[in-house]
């Protein structure tokens, strides 16, 4: 008797854990697709954050060009050059997988829940369409000197492989490249009055 009451009690136990995990993943299948669009977003901009940083310093020119003591301009080819490489090389980075975790109570819908529990894995298939461009800005930086800025903007649009006809996700980032100031002779003027 002792033996039927202890598998009836075990058999009960493996009812109600698996009615609690019955339970967890109708919350989890339920609350799904309501999150699943601030989650792709946010691990697509972790994602595409991540490469840039990751890519760009490698492509960037550490030094300035010097000849003869005096600092030159930029190539206009050596620009080109860098432009065409570090798009391929962040095509390359971007296009994959993006991975982000997600606590379990998030899925629950429950506030009291939010951040609790095991992180659960969430991979999203990613391609990219990537835009890398120059753009020199001059300004006035006093009296008879201006500063030569010389920037590049990348564009990231990352897009999903999913059913529910996502919207893509666009990341831009900003690095300086060159800088200088370029410093004239001050004009001396002399007064003239008329007498």
């Amino acid at each position: 008797m002792y033996r039927y009451r202890r598998r009836r009690y075990k058999r009960g136990r493996k009812r109600r854990v698996l009615a609690f995990l019955l339970l967890v993943f109708a919350f989890v299948f339920a609350e799904l697709p309501a999150m699943k669009a601030e989650l792709r977003t946010a691990a697509l901009t972790a994602h595409a954050q991540g490469c840039i940083a990751k890519t760009v310093p490698e492509y960037l020119p550490q030094t300035v060009c010097k000849k003869d003591g005096a600092e030159t301009a930029l190539s206009t080819y050596a620009l080109g050059v860098l432009e065409a490489e570090l798009t391929d090389a962040l095509r390359k980075s971007l296009n994959g997988t993006a991975k982000a975790f997600v606590p379990l109570g998030n899925l629950t819908g429950l506030m009291l829940l939010n951040g609790r529990g095991m992180k659960i894995p969430v991979r999203f298939s990613v391609e990219s369409a990537v835009s890398v461009r120059f753009e020199s800005v001059l300004t006035g930086a006093g009296i008879n000197r201006t500063a030569y800025r010389t920037v590049l903007h990348i564009e990231a649009v990352l897009f999903t492989a999913e059913r529910d006809g996502a919207e893509p996700v666009t990341v831009t980032a900003a690095y300086p490249v060159y800088e200088a100031v370029l410093a004239g002779d001050v004009p001396q003027y002399g007064v003239v009055r008329a007498g």
